[in-house]
């Protein structure tokens, strides 16, 4: 089975040629392209800015991804084989998976699910339109391999993060929010490393709650 060669990568934020070294092995023709939007903005809400920068990419394959953002060996192979001729579509979504300290996090992360990989010669971007996606060709295939956020590099690092973005919390109400999101999130009895990062977070007070992107 043919597989493809080349692939546009636009980095929203800060996105790395190490955060894309699993794509450029599995497609050796790889530009990465800075976007002047940043990591955690609205794609739906810059439909121009968006149709303008396909215009420029030199490939026909497109993959968003957004400051803090990886992708692994295993997305790598799965975009590979979904690419080959024939396509098995011509626009895809994709998870994004939270880690901390290289630890899946079973929390939600804004603007997952989107459509991230498509074929520019396949998609409409209706300026006129602030509220909705991009218009792909036909139906649109959800990616079983996610994008990695990587929240914090350690715990410390997510401390020290706290500590200069937030207002520390009585011991009361950090166990108390503790539990609370422990239970909702489902990470009881199922992931240490989020309960690790769930007793961290809830000792601190911050304005803008989830998960940080970098710009």
């Amino acid at each position: 089975m043919d597989q493809p060669q080349a692939i546009s990568v636009f980095a929203l934020g800060k996105v790395t040629p190490e955060d894309a070294s699993a794509l450029a092995a599995r497609f050796p023709k790889l530009e990465l392209l800075a976007v002047d939007l940043p990591a955690d903005a609205d794609l739906s809400a810059q439909q121009a800015q968006l149709r303008a920068v396909v215009n420029s990419a030199s490939q026909d394959w497109i993959l968003i991804m957004r400051g803090g953002e990886s992708a692994a060996s295993d997305l790598a192979d799965e975009m590979a084989a979904a690419l080959a001729p024939p396509a098995r579509a011509w626009g895809f979504r994709l998870r994004v998976v939270p880690t901390s300290g290289g630890a899946p996090l079973l929390l939600p992360v804004a603007h997952g699910g989107e459509i991230r990989l498509f074929h520019r010669r396949h998609v409409r971007f209706d300026v006129r339109n602030q509220t909705g996606e991009m218009n792909v060709e036909g139906a649109v295939v959800r990616l079983g391999a996610p994008l990695r956020m990587e929240a914090f590099a350690s715990e410390d690092e997510h401390r020290e993060w706290l500590s200069a973005h937030a207002v520390p919390q009585s011991l009361l109400r950090k166990i108390l929010l503790f539990t609370k999101n422990a239970i909702v999130s489902g990470a009881l009895w199922r992931s240490r490393a989020t309960l690790r990062y769930l007793w961290i977070e809830a000792g601190w007070d911050r304005t803008a709650p989830g998960i940080p992107r970098r710009d």
